[in-house]
């Protein structure tokens, strides 16, 4: 296998070896639509691990960081805007020393888990610009109009330098989480409107205060997307079981103008949930 990675904007690339052939890799448009399980377990070698220990991890998570709008403010009008947290290998060279720390300590990181830390303004962002095929443009409050000028700087196109064809296969897994149709493995089914094409990524939030918290990214429609949406649900568990319901609820209501009478239920136990139960007393 060859493994490539981006560095001061020239592509370079090593040649590893697998050792562990047990494990068959799913393809990526199948392992989104199945919730991210087992797509690398292909390349989970010692090879690819000693990689990742420090060198791919420094160039790649500042990749993500600076060209995704990551691990700093993105620049928007909301008030107290925070940059969340991408940990670089100078971040656990502090906690741990310097050549203290391996593959262990960041493993976490390829599942949104460890140190990482994100804003909901920057997961809705991240689905914006997967729905724009790689770039996006810095969320504001007020849009432009004949009696309202805006900075200069909402209007322009930020790219992630990932190439526009590489996000066909996010999204092709991300339509198929949700539209896919019983039986398929999609995690978002509940999240599915016809002739929407919504296009949906669930996830659930490990909490120490209470139940899991509930998330789900989306926009719709897939062609010619017109609207993006986070969902972040405290301790409300599973992403297809309440984040999933919203998110695509809006999504309607902001496409259509209406509820359909087909989705009615599903919005009665929106509106009359009450997950404060669900919270951990201390």
């Amino acid at each position: 296998k060859t493994l490539y990675f981006r560095r001061n904007n020239n592509l370079c690339s090593f040649a590893v070896s697998c050792f562990f052939k047990s494990f068959k890799a799913l393809k990526l448009y199948y392992s989104l639509a199945r919730s991210g399980f087992v797509y690398h377990s292909d390349t989970l070698c010692r090879s690819f691990l000693n990689l990742l220990d420090r060198f791919c991890f420094t160039f790649c998570l500042a990749d993500l960081r600076f060209l995704f709008g990551f691990g700093k403010k993105l620049g928007s009008d909301f008030p107290a805007e925070l940059g969340g947290n991408i940990p670089t290998s100078s971040y656990y060279d502090r906690i741990y020393g310097k050549g203290s720390w391996k593959f262990q300590t960041v493993i976490s990181l390829s599942i949104g888990q460890g140190e990482i830390g994100v804003t909901p303004l920057q997961i809705a962002n991240l689905s914006a610009t997967v729905a724009n095929r790689g770039y996006y443009y810095i969320p504001h409050i007020i849009k432009e109009s004949e009696d309202i000028s805006i900075d200069p700087k909402y209007k322009e196109r930020n790219y992630t330098m990932v190439d526009t064809t590489e996000f066909r296969k996010v999204i092709n897994g991300m339509w198929k989480a949700v539209n896919a149709g019983p039986g398929s493995g999609g995690t978002a089914s509940v999240a599915a409107v016809p002739g929407l094409d919504i296009c949906g990524k669930t996830g659930t939030a490990q909490n120490p205060r209470g139940a899991d918290n509930s998330v789900f990214i989306c926009f719709a429609p897939r062609e010619n997307p017109k609207i993006a949406v986070a969902a972040y649900l405290e301790n409300a568990g599973f992403g297809a079981t309440w984040a999933a319901p919203v998110a695509s609820l809006m999504i309607e209501k902001y496409l259509t103008g209406e509820i359909a009478d087909s989705r009615k239920a599903l919005e009665q136990r929106v509106m009359e949930g009450d997950l404060m139960s669900r919270v951990k007393k201390d």
